[in-house]
């Protein structure tokens, strides 16, 4: 089943460096997987992680030899690159480049970032772009810096694809940014994957917008919480609301094609990435 499909379709999940880098790429590979999504460091801590020589070249090493690409690495989530708050805003400036260093180090493809919040939106889109320069101009070939929709509570910037458009077009070299569209965060927002037609409406607004070539990642996630809730949990595959004919929309409606898949599932218990997994292929299959 997988081999047919490896041919067109990269997906992954997003794994835990608890146990060490190497660890997390050989579980990726046991599970048949060609991608994986890692924090580079802890997500909810200010401090930075380092890595030793060896391990990292070990590490690209067996990502090399086990065929996963892309690596993508995921921005810590204590980042509000559009923070009214200025010393916030400088903070997270600043751990951004960081992280634009460690995608550099571990040789990631893409780094995944949430906008962030702001009160004044024109201002806070300024100030995202601005800190979008300095990361991205440190990113070497094809690397680049992806932003990812939001579920759009409070005031996130980024939950609907003209506020992607505003922050494209305020970065000096949008060749180094790309976008990250997740399927959770789609329906928690408004959009109603269950449908075929509004998933078809909606490529449409991406086309007219940001542009579907600007669609670099795929997080694929079911939702916890009903349609424009605003609730950002994940759900497994099949079993949220979003469910299995929302997520099959999504897939076969021949704008993802080729796209890399992430999922961000939950981990409560051993099997649950393998139970996705199934669910991913069966979709991928034609179920």
């Amino acid at each position: 089943m997988e081999s047919r499909i490896k041919e067109k379709q990269r997906y992954g999940f997003h794994m835990s460096i608890s146990n060490g880098l190497l660890e997390a790429v050989n579980d990726t590979a046991a599970m048949g997987c060609t991608s994986m999504q890692i924090f580079s460091r802890n997500p909810r801590s200010w401090k930075k992680k380092r890595f030793k020589k060896e391990l990292l070249i070990e590490f690209r090493n067996k990502l090399k030899k086990n065929d996963i690409s892309p690596l993508v690495i995921h921005s810590i989530y204590l980042i509000n690159a559009c923070s009214d708050d200025l010393e916030i805003y400088r903070k997270s400036r600043q751990l951004l480049l960081e992280e634009a260093r460690n995608t550099e180090r571990l040789n990631g493809d893409f780094l995944v970032l949430h906008p962030g919040s702001c009160k004044i939106k024109q201002k806070g889109i300024k100030r995202l772009a601005s800190a979008l320069d300095i990361a991205s101009s440190i990113l070497s070939g094809n690397k680049k810096i992806l932003i990812e929709n939001v579920a759009g509570g409070g005031h996130q910037i980024g939950k609907n694809f003209e506020e992607m458009k505003m922050i494209l077009d305020k970065v000096k070299n949008p060749d180094k940014i790309g976008f990250c569209i997740d399927t959770c965060h789609l329906f928690a927002y408004g959009f109603n994957l269950r449908i075929r037609m509004n998933v078809m409406s909606m490529f449409s607004e991406i086309n007219e917008t940001i542009g579907l070539d600007k669609i670099n990642l795929i997080h694929l996630n079911d939702s916890k919480f009903d349609l424009s809730l605003k609730r950002d949990q994940h759900e497994h595959l099949g079993d949220g609301f979003i469910g299995f004919q929302g997520l099959k929309n999504f897939l076969n409606s021949g704008f993802v094609k080729g796209i890399p898949i992430i999922m961000e599932t939950p981990k409560d218990n051993p099997d649950s990435d393998k139970k996705n997994l199934q669910t991913l292929l069966s979709i991928l299959n034609g179920a």
